[in-house]
This record gives C-alpha cells, structure tokens and sequence, in this order.
C-alpha cells in the first residue's frame, strides 16, 4: 500500500517560516522537532528529508539523472521562495519509531556521501525513512 498521505488537501502544508507545521498524521498544527520527517510539495512529486533542528534538515539532493548527494541544508533553502511543507511522520503507528539521537545519527553519518539515485528504489523518501524508522520505503515509489 502506498503512503496515503502524499495527496492530502494542499491546506496541510505550510508556507510559514516559523517552524510551526501541520502534522499530518496527527491531525495538529505544532512546531517541527528534530528526527521529524518533513515532506515538502513539489507539485507532482514530495520531497523528503528529516530535520536536525535549527531550521535545518539532511536530505537527498539529486545532483543529475542517476547521481545524489547527502546535503546538510537550511528549510528556507529547500522550501525556496513559494515552497510549502508539513511534518509527515506517516508510519509513527505501524512502526518503532528509533530515538531521536539515532535518527539525527544515521542522517549525519551519510552526509556528503553521493549515492546511486533511483526513484523507485533509492530516493529521498527511503532515505528519511531509514533515518527516523530504520526501514527504508516510499509510498511514491509504491504507488507506481
């Protein structure tokens, strides 16, 4: 089954620069903690990556067709200048979530680290996935 929550009404996303998200699995509005998974609209594709805290987040950064990098960067660079996002936690019921410090370690121990891209197989959605549950999988990827 794909992720259910990648096609939810645009008004679950944010545009504000404040930290203060909607949670989409939860159903609230409350500011974005470290470990969380952000997912960032794109239009007709999400993008994923999980927050470190300080208004930054790890995430995969497609350099060209094949090829990505494991980037540190600042939310307001990812968002740019109309970007929306929400916290997106989506498998927090169906799966342990690990601690926090280990999250933010298995994302800071692959940075700078360019990788094989694939869009079904190795993306941005695996990559936060693997961070914040230890499983990697993408309800974008499934849904094709």
């Amino acid at each position: 089954m794909g992720n259910f929550n990648d096609r939810e009404l645009d008004e679950t996303y944010r545009d504000t620069r404040d930290m203060i998200w909607c949670d989409i699995v939860n159903k609230k509005v409350r500011k974005v903690v470290p470990g969380d998974m952000i997912q960032f609209h794109r239009g007709h594709y999400e993008h994923w990556a999980i927050y470190i805290g300080n208004g930054e987040v790890i995430q995969v950064e497609v350099k060209f067709i094949g090829y990505a990098e494991i980037m540190q960067l600042s939310v307001d660079y990812v968002l740019g200048p109309d970007g929306k996002a929400r916290i997106n936690n989506f498998k927090d019921y169906d799966w342990p979530v690990l601690p926090v410090d280990e999250i933010l370690e298995k994302a800071r121990s692959v940075l700078g680290q360019s990788l094989a891209y694939n869009v079904l197989c190795n993306n941005c959605e695996h990559f936060a996935t693997g961070c914040r549950y230890g499983v990697r999988t993408s309800g974008q990827a499934e849904a094709f």
